[in-house]
Formats: C-alpha cells, structure tokens, sequence
C-alpha cells in the first residue's frame, strides 16, 4: 500500500467523529424545526420514543449486543416531550444522539489488522488448499482457490488520490472478513464499514470487527433519528478521508439474485459529502469501486432461501438456526469449499466517480461515450457557485445507483454450480407451466431429468451466457467455456453435493433426480440478471 493507511488515525479522531456527528444531526434536527421544514422536535423524541418501545416489548432488550437506553428511559421520555420545554427538548435529543453516536463508532487497532493481515492468510491456505482424496490429504495453493480478478494497479493509483466506497455483491456473514483479506492481498487500504449489531455477539468475529474499523448498525430500530446518525457517521467518515465499505443491497441476497434494487442512502452519503468538500474548496475526489463476490457454494444458502420464499422482501435481524452462528459448522463449510476446483472470485470493477462516471489512473471521469468530463459542474447551483440541492442529489444518487448495478451485474462470475441449478429449475418449471414459484418448489422434488435434457438445454443456455459475455453483460469461470457441457453439468453436481445437508440434485443412470428445489432456485438466480 506504500503509505500508512488513513485508517490507522481513527482512534486519535474517534471522540472528534462522534462530536461532529452529534453536534451536526442536533442542528440539522433544530434547523428543520424552526423553519418548518421538519417536524417540531417533540415529535421527533416521541418517534424515537414509540418505536424502541415498541421493539423492546415485543422483542426484549438483547444485552449481547448493548441497547441505548432500557424500556423504562424511553417510557420516560415519552411521558416527558408533551410539557418539556424547548430547552430540556433539545437537551435530550442531544443525549439521545451522543448515545446512539458511542454506541455506532467504530475501533481500529493497527496491530490487530498487522497480526490478521498475517494469520488470516495461512488459515485460509490450510483451508482451501487441503483436499482429501483416495491419495491422503494434497495442496494446492490459495491462489488456485480464490481467485482476483480487475485492474489491482488502476485501484492502486486511485487510492492516493481519493476516498474509497468499495460496493460489494452481499451473500453470507463471511463477506465482511474475506472482504478485508482480499484488500489486503490486493495491496490496497483497509476500509471501514457498517456491520449488523447482532454479528457483534460472535465472540470471535466480535474482537475483530470491534478492531478493524466496523461501526454497529443495529437494523431493529426503525425511526428516522438513528438514520440520520448513521448517515452522518457515515458522510462525515468519507468527509475525513476514510475509505469505506457500503453494501449497496443492505443485506444478504436472501434469493440469490445480484442485487438490483440498492439502498440509496449510505450511497448518497457518499455525495453529500463530495458537495460538501467541493464548497470548502476541497478536490480531493471519491471513487466508487463495484466488487462482486461470487461463491460456488454459500455457508447460508437453506436459509437464506427459506426466508426469502417465506416473506419475500423481509429482512429478519438474525435467521433461525444460522449455521454462522457455529464455528464448528464455518469451519465444516470451509473446509468442504476447499474440495471445490475454484472455491471463490473475488471480481473489482472498474472505478467509478461518485456521479457514475468511469475514471482513469488519475483520477479524470469520462462519460459513456468516452469524453472527458468535470463533475464538479454537476454540482453547481449557478455558474461558478457550489452547493446542494435536495432533489437535484436525489437523481444523481438514482442514476448512480443504477450505474452501479450494471457495474455488479457486469463483473458478476457465473460458477458450475449455478449453471447446473438453473437448468434443472427450469426443467421442473417446463413441467409446471401453470403454478407458482412455491409450488414449483413443492412439487419439483423427486423429478427426474434426462440426460438428452439435460445436455440439450445446457447447450442452449451455454451460448445464450457466452454471447452475453461477449457483449460485456456478465462473466464465466473458466471452465464454462473451456469445457463441454456434459463436463460442466458433472463438475457442478459434484459441487453441489460438498456441503448441504441434502444435495440439491444427483446423477442417476439415466439423468438427474431433483433433491432440493429450494437450493436449485436460489444457485439459479445467479443467472436471472442475463437470461
């Protein structure tokens, strides 16, 4: 990375941050309140109020994870807003706000990252290099197993010259983790990033990401005054020059499809704050950089689907039984993904301004038809003057958002696995014309596909994915061009049958039996963003 990594300063400013981020949403929330633009700051406490107690009724205070005040402080503040004056109102918005400030902030510490930075790396060679066969136990190298792919030296110049807001694909809690090593591997800085509170209850995670620069978002509370810190934590990390880690969906794919409806408002925070530095005369840039992580197999795949087929769109603040959750069962996980041939691709996109334009090594943006362009001309509110203009972001954010998602769907990696998954799901679908997806899912288990099937339909799917490639839609793991299709179908069966409890599908004498629809739906989603 050359230089010392602007990360290794949190500490010395982690006081500063909380007190301009307090200090900044307190005035943000007064200002609205005496212009009429917000609501009067009662409301504003007694929203807070409504629905933390509202949560700890229903769902108890979590102590693993720390709460900002028990049941009986926002009983109290409740019952306070409706005769406080103006004075005791804002006092305890502010201490509301510092408390969910402290409770936010993240931790960095420089030897923690220098020891992780050197033990992760040979776990995960032991790892995903030990593979059992008829032989013993042979090894192969990491690098056969997780595989980089990008322009490493483009993203190594942009470091230097601006602030990072690295935007993963999401699938399973290892993201944030694997994520940080393949940073590091890549020489590039380490980056700061929002992790769900309940992962802090993972005693071994929790000390990592306690002190590798991960604040807490804890997804239980819903109302509008704790969005506003985050996204004031969050803008005024990048205003200090912080490189950070967004993920665009918010949540695990719980479909497995490549995320394409984004949650807009971290990523907007990355604007505010670009107008922001424009108006106190300040060039330096941020670069948005697309990841895409993509598995042959996900640690929480059973579940993961369950609950999106159970209620599509909810987001459950942890899943029922999540294998995560035990050690012993990430381990199992790992170590059966290291008989894989290409366990993971780790895939950086080519960079982008924070306005959705492609950037070179320097840092100039470039539109789509390959001009040189000057975002801050974007931001003007009248020749030569900079400034903001609510619904003017609004739009920026969108467009940038959408840029973004054809960068994750461009740089997704389609694996063996989800090759052969999408084409037994739609064989079961051919059957059943007529029924909706859950009883697709229901009656598809036991089918029984042929082989002549199976192969024909592999053909056509095969080109439909190379001539997609070809037009720079999507990306295939080497073997999806390199080999036939009857080769590609048994490589990803294998696959398939590693790790999960029951096999998705399985070879018979005369084609594939169907096992488990739910895991056959959701490795061929991966697909959908093409076919």
């Amino acid at each position: 990375m050359g230089q010392r990594p602007k990360l290794y300063d949190f500490n010395a400013e982690r006081e500063s941050i909380i007190e301009t981020v307090c200090r900044r949403t307190v005035a943000e929330k007064v200002m609205e309140a005496n212009e009429g633009r917000g609501a009067q700051l009662e409301y504003i406490l007694n929203e807070a109020a409504f629905h933390e107690i509202e949560r700890l009724v229903k769902y108890g205070a979590d102590e693993a994870v720390g709460e900002v005040g028990n049941l009986g402080f926002w009983r109290s503040v409740a019952r306070r807003v409706g005769t406080a004056g103006e004075g005791e109102k804002r006092r305890l918005l502010e201490d509301i706000v510092r408390s969910y400030g402290q409770d936010v902030a993240g931790n960095f510490d420089p030897r923690v990252y220098e020891v992780s930075n050197k033990v992760l790396p040979v776990a995960l060679s032991l790892l995903f290099s030990a593979q059992g066969g008829s032989g013993g136990v042979r090894f192969r190298k990491l690098s056969d197993r997780i595989v980089f792919e990008g322009d490493l030296g483009l993203l190594r110049s942009l470091a230097s010259k601006g602030t990072f807001i690295v935007a993963p694909t999401h699938l399973s809690n290892l993201d944030s983790p694997v994520i940080g090593w393949a940073l590091a591997e890549a020489g590039l800085p380490p980056v700061t990033y929002g992790a769900g509170k309940n992962l802090f209850t993972n005693a071994l995670l929790s000390f990592f990401m306690h002190n590798l620069g991960a604040y807490k978002v804890d997804r239980r509370i819903a109302h509008n005054l704790y969005k506003d810190c985050l996204k004031n934590y969050s803008e005024e990390l990048l205003m200090r020059g912080y490189h950070s880690l967004f993920f665009p969906g918010g949540t695990r794919s719980r479909s497995g499809h490549v995320e394409s409806h984004l949650k807009l408002g971290l990523l907007g925070t990355g604007l505010t704050a670009a107008v922001r530095k424009l108006e106190m005369g300040r060039r330096d840039k941020t670069f948005i950089v697309p990841m895409t992580l993509n598995f042959s197999l996900v640690l929480e795949a059973d579940g993961l689907i369950n609950d999106y087929m159970r209620t599509v769109g909810r987001q459950y603040y942890l899943l029922p039984d999540d294998p995560f959750d035990s050690p012993m069962e990430v381990a199992r996980f790992v170590t059966k993904l290291a008989a894989l041939e290409t366990s993971m691709v780790i895939r950086f996109g080519e960079p982008m301004d924070i306005l959705g334009h492609r950037v070179d090594a320097e840092g100039q943006s470039y539109d789509a038809r390959g001009r040189r362009v000057d975002p801050e001309r974007f931001f003007e509110v009248r020749p030569g003057v900079i400034g903001h203009d609510a619904a003017r972001d609004r739009e920026y954010t969108r467009q940038t958002g959408q840029a973004l998602v054809e960068a994750l769907h461009r740089n997704t990696v389609i694996m063996p696995t989800q090759f052969v998954s999408y084409l037994l799901f739609e064989a079961a679908c051919r059957r059943f014309p007529k029924l909706d997806l859950a009883r697709v899912l229901r009656f598809g288990r036991d089918l029984h596909v042929p082989w002549d099937e199976v192969n024909a339909e592999g053909a056509k799917v095969l080109q439909q994915l190379i001539e997609a490639q070809a037009q720079g839609k999507i990306r295939l793991l080497g073997p999806l061009t390199s080999r036939t299709v009857p080769e590609i179908v048994d490589l990803g069966l294998a696959d398939l049958g590693k790790y999960h409890a029951v096999t998705a599908a399985e070879p018979t004498g005369q084609g594939v039996r169907l096992n488990n629809m739910n895991l056959l739906c959701y490795y061929g989603n991966r697909l959908r963003c093409v076919l």
